[in-house]
């Protein structure tokens, strides 16, 4: 998951181009002023509306999300961390609370979304500004390769329903922004946007854009070059495809029967979290587990699949 308070962590602008989350605070500070206190991006890490009134009515996901919350906020009643109890044919994995625990992290939950929900709204107000002037092509974006070249991105990328994946992590893989398939799926790129046409747009006071001639750590070029002429794996053989598409279909059910109301978002549930508990269900009714890639793809993650989690 992408880390929104650790800046030191994020990737260098360069001479043209602006890194995607420095693009989004500058927004942010453009569109809301003096409003805007930086704690934004970090509000929707854990913001993600009330928890049930007892353990036993949350879902796995719910119990995942309580628990991280303890682990941040009160740790003093976690202090041995949290047992937690495998699926099996009748019930997916669970994790035992006490009810001094649930009721501090349904309690931790309101607060959170209480003080944050200023915060969290901003943020959303300055990442679909970034989306919109994407997709009018008023801002162009681009995927930098290992090599360092800045390869565009069609605009009409920013029209599909990933655009609020990639304004959250930041990174985008080829196949989502080529459209077409790669072998290697787990590719992702960081995203950047144009210096100039963010200054223009994002007028933001106090933002800080590094000048045209600054020098960074990294030797970086513009090129005309579009994320079509990124040098792709070779199509994966058709009977290997299919192999892989039979595999997902038996992790579908085991993810309908845990999550049935959908997947839980990033910011709830980590790849890990996720990967394990239908591994576990699985492992419960003996079935075999396969790939962490291929849970992954099952859960419309795939593009994420190499983050750590």
């Amino acid at each position: 998951m992408f880390d929104w308070s650790n800046t030191g962590s994020w990737p260098f602008d360069a001479p043209d181009h602006i890194f995607l989350g420095n693009a989004i605070i500058a927004f942010g500070k453009g569109l809301f002023g003096e409003q805007w206190t930086g704690r934004e991006l970090r509000a929707n890490n854990f913001v993600s509306g009330p928890l049930p009134d007892t353990a036993d009515e949350a879902k796995y996901s719910q119990q995942s999300r309580a628990s991280r919350l303890l682990l941040l906020h009160r740790p003093d009643l976690v202090p041995g961390g949290l047992e937690s109890i495998e699926g099996d044919t009748n019930r997916p994995p669970r994790i035992i609370f006490t009810d001094e625990q649930w009721r501090a992290a349904v309690d931790v939950a309101a607060e959170l979304s209480k003080d944050s929900a200023g915060e969290v709204s901003r943020a959303q107000g300055a990442r679909l500004a970034v989306r919109e002037h994407a997709a009018f092509g008023r801002l162009p974006t681009f995927a930098q390769s290992d090599d360092g070249e800045f390869h565009q991105i069609k605009r009409d990328r920013w029209n599909t329903p990933r655009f609020e994946r990639w304004l959250t992590g930041c990174k985008i893989s080829p196949a989502d922004a080529y459209g077409g398939f790669t072998a290697d799926v787990r590719l992702s790129l960081w995203i950047f946007v144009g210096k100039d046409e963010l200054s223009t747009l994002a007028s933001a006071p106090g933002a800080r854009l590094p000048d045209s001639d600054e020098k960074t750590e990294r030797v970086l070029k513009r090129g005309p070059a579009s994320i079509d002429n990124l040098k792709l794996p070779l199509q994966e053989p058709q009977g290997k495809r299919k192999r892989r598409s039979q595999q997902q279909d038996l992790v579908k059910p085991y993810l309908r029967e845990l999550y049935p109301d959908g997947i839980p978002d990033y910011s709830i549930m980590t790849d890990a979290e996720l990967v394990q508990a239908v591994g576990k269900a699985m492992e419960a009714r003996s079935k075999a587990v396969p790939s962490r890639e291929t849970i992954l793809r099952a859960a419309g993650r795939m593009s994420l699949a190499n983050k750590a989690s």
